[in-house]
């Protein structure tokens, strides 16, 4: 139970990211945006890991920094461009 739980917490930066994505790239309805947000944002970090992994840089906190510095990129996106 508790696993799953912070499975779930290890994975919210990579579902905002991805929300932030479909959000930019259309204005869909929020039964919408959230699911495909969900899969684009887990898309997005497992391509991050393989990258850092191929440059020998993997590792949790790596993973979210790079999340981080996204999220942050596109939510400035969001707040200028909306």
């Amino acid at each position: 139970m508790i696993e799953g739980v912070i499975d779930i917490l290890a994975m919210l930066p990579a579902f905002a990211l991805g929300w932030i994505v479909v959000r930019l790239l259309a204005r869909l309805g929020w039964w919408l945006e959230i699911p495909l947000g969900a899969g684009l944002g887990a898309a997005i970090s497992s391509v991050l890991f393989f990258l850092l992994t191929w440059i020998g840089a993997a590792n949790r906190g790596s993973l979210l920094a790079t999340e981080g510095v996204m999220i942050a990129i596109g939510a400035a996106l969001i707040y200028v461009l909306m």
